[in-house]
Formats: C-alpha cells, structure tokens, sequence
C-alpha cells in the first residue's frame, strides 16, 4: 500500500528544488568566462592596406625639426603619400607573422623614407614593426634598413583601448598608434646632416600610424 506524502513535506521538497536550482545558476553565472585562445597567423597587404603614418606638424616634433633644418622627407617607392592627414605615408605589407590577441610579432613593409638636403640623402627603408612580450610588458617597436644598417626607427605604443585594435577572421586592423622617434636615428641623421647634437632629439614625436593588414593563414 502506498502511503500519501503529506502536503507540508511535498511543499519543502518542491522550495528546497528551487533553491538549489537557483545555487546552481548562480554558481555558473559566477563561473569566470576563458580567454579565446592565442592562435598564429600570418599576414599579407593588398590593396588599400599597408601601415600608415600622419607626420604631426605641432612645433617642436619630427616633421617641424626637419622644416627648420631644410630636411625635405618624402616616401620611397613603393610608399606613397606625403605624410599629411589627407595623404599619409602608406607602406605596402609583404608579409608578417603574429600571436593574436596580443599581436606578438612581426609586420614587414616594402618602400621607405627619404631625407634629403642638398646632395646628402639618408634613406630609410624595408621597415619592419616588431612587437615583443616581456612577463609583464607588451613593447613595440619600429626598425629600417638605414643606408643599408638595420636600426631602431622609433617606439610605438600599442593603444590600450580594445576599440583600437580589431582582429577578425580575415583582418588585423591597429589605429592611433602613438610614433617617438629612437634616439640612434635621431644622431644618424644629426650626423649625416652636420647638425649640432640633439637637434632633432629627444622624446621626438613623430605622428600617428594605423595598421591594416588581411589574414592569409
């Protein structure tokens, strides 16, 4: 014979179901969400990608040193552009090879940059970014062939705003990268030019970069 369980005991059971269901969403709720996965891919240019580089005008910066010394800059080829915000410099992408989320790698670019005066030119070309990642920092840096030596051209500073950096399925897309000029290209200039040392040193601002770049493996 089966016994009836009593009402008041079927009604602590049916609240004591509840709470636990609601233990248990709670629990997954709280539960931390894993990172995506780190993954390397390789990158290549194409047309209307490359990286970019506006020259800031403001008095004291890269661009302005160089008006005030008769330093005319100008894109190699196949860089194009004139380094103003209606014209940037746009440097093609060869190839380049990073580490996504955080970028780890390397971008390389095919043109470059002239310095002229007079009959003395300096040219800096085959420009490579590189992104390293220490245990705690994330640095980035901007190297050429100069006069056929490789050095380092300037520091870039990764925005930290995620709305800056997007990374889909096909493309790898950087902007408002802050460029310092590196005090090694600042004194080879400053020499090839016989200019007084510290003429165009110093935390030298030299504009803004944006990387777009497409996804080919």
């Amino acid at each position: 014979m089966t016994r009836a369980i009593p009402t008041r005991l079927l009604g602590m059971a049916l609240v004591l179901v509840a709470v636990a269901a609601v233990l248990v969403s709670a629990a997954l709720a709280d539960k931390p969400v894993k990172p995506n996965p780190t993954a390397t891919v390789k990158l290549s240019g194409g047309k209307g990608l490359g990286t970019t580089l506006v020259l800031s005008t403001v008095t004291g910066d890269f661009a302005s040193k160089l008006q005030a010394q008769g330093i005319a800059v100008k894109a190699l080829m196949p860089a194009k552009g004139s380094g103003t915000a209606q014209a940037p410099f746009r440097f093609p992408i060869t190839q380049g090879k990073v580490v996504t989320p955080a970028l780890i790698g390397t971008i390389r670019h095919v043109g470059g940059l002239s310095f002229t005066k007079g009959t003395t030119v300096v040219r800096a070309r085959n420009l490579v970014i590189a992104v390293t990642n220490s245990t705690t920092v994330v640095s980035a840096k901007l190297t050429a062939q100069v006069n056929g030596k490789r050095m380092d051209f300037a520091t870039l500073t990764l925005p930290s705003d995620p709305s800056k950096v997007t990374v889909t399925a096909t493309s790898v897309t950087i902007t408002d990268i802050p460029v310092t000029l590196n005090a090694a290209i600042a004194t080879a200039l400053e020499k090839s030019f016989n200019l007084t040392a510290g003429t165009l040193g110093g935390a030298t601002n030299v504009g803004t970069a944006a990387v777009k770049a497409r996804i080919v493996g």
